[in-house]
């Protein structure tokens, strides 16, 4: 993907995660367009690394700007974009089945380490509560991917094309 068309993508996510999707949140739980968005660019990057530097970049900015803790959300990013540039060695992103795998994956994963540096932080959220909302972050986060995938990966000339 284009530079440019990259910090589109992370720009409007940054935005808009914090505006419109609140307007969608279901039982506490919305869809998490930052960590899509990254899923997507680093799924579409030939070179992954500055790309995951632009997504933690954007996650830190997004903490800093709106967050009670700095920290867990770069932390979580970096876990996430990480793991899925290694997949993507091993396994066809670009594929629907794949994508939905790495998604829910992805999602949980993320999840996961957000909630475990906020409770080192001192985040009196409780795990069980976590887990409880999960399949709702799982639920819109496929929705939005499918989404991605028809505007960004349908007809990819990615680093996993052949």
């Amino acid at each position: 993907m284009k530079p440019l068309h990259t910090a589109c993508l992370l720009l409007s996510a940054f935005f808009l995660q914090t505006t419109a999707v609140k307007l969608t949140v279901i039982g506490g739980a919305g869809p998490n367009l930052l960590l899509c968005s990254a899923l997507v660019l680093v799924v579409k990057a030939r070179e992954p690394a500055p790309v995951i530097g632009l997504c933690v970049l954007t996650a830190v900015l997004q903490e800093l700007c709106f967050s009670l803790y700095a920290g867990p959300a770069p932390a979580a990013m970096f876990t996430a974009c990480i793991t899925t540039a290694f997949a993507g060695n091993f396994l066809a992103l670009e594929h629907p089945l794949f994508l939905a795998g790495l998604t829910v994956v992805q999602t949980l994963l993320y999840n996961g380490v957000l909630w475990g540096v906020s409770a080192i932080l001192g985040a009196p959220y409780d795990f069980l509560y976590v887990l409880r909302i999960q399949p709702v972050y799982i639920l819109y986060n496929l929705v939005l991917m499918a989404l991605f995938y028809f505007l960004f990966l349908n007809k990819t000339e990615g680093r996993y094309s052949r």
